[in-house]
């Protein structure tokens, strides 16, 4: 059924900081985090109501198979992922959370339903130190995301319908300032 792809509108990204110091908002200078939103937008089938209410209602089913974060900066590039399951066996939410060497970069929350009808995915990033630049300087990182989203309907028996999606690129900033003994 190629009707399916226009259920699914775009995928954005949303940083609630475009611009971090972190020995000016953090009790811990160390830590850097950089807290956003994956959404989804999922069209409304009925017009007259909210996505979520309509989607259900209908029999539909949207889920986020797997996602993506590439952060980059001038001289880094760090991608996370995380999927639902892998085969048949889910995957624990934090999986994504750990990088090498038992670090924690990112986060991934549970998804839900915005009230505007989009499918949301909250995220905390964690700049580790050893990324920070040097002292007076900043760098310019970006956030891209890339989401595999499965729509099925169980009610009519159909197969599940894969599509993908990718987000325009986010920037944000990490400063530090002159003189901070790093």
């Amino acid at each position: 059924m190629d009707t399916f792809d226009s259920l699914l509108g775009s995928l954005r990204i949303e940083v609630e900081l475009t611009h971090y110091n972190p020995y000016s908002f953090s009790a811990d200078p160390t830590k850097c985090h950089y807290r956003g939103t994956l959404l989804l937008q999922a069209q409304d089938l009925l017009g007259t109501t909210s996505p979520k209410l309509a989607w259900e209602g209908l029999g539909y089913q949207a889920r986020i198979e797997q996602f993506s974060l590439t952060v980059a900066s001038p001289v880094h590039r760090l991608t996370l992922w995380h999927a639902d399951e892998i085969g048949r066996i889910p995957v624990p939410r934090d999986v994504a959370a750990y990088a090498t060497d038992g670090a924690r970069y990112i986060t991934f929350f549970p998804r839900k339903w915005t009230q505007y009808g989009e499918l949301a995915v909250e995220f905390d990033i964690t700049i580790p130190y050893i990324l920070y630049p040097p002292c007076g300087r900043n760098y310019q990182f970006e956030l891209t995301a890339s989401a595999t989203v499965t729509v099925v309907n169980k009610e009519l028996d159909q197969r599940p319908v894969v599509m993908r999606r990718s987000a325009p690129a986010v920037s944000f900033e990490l400063i530090t300032d002159d003189g901070w003994p790093i």
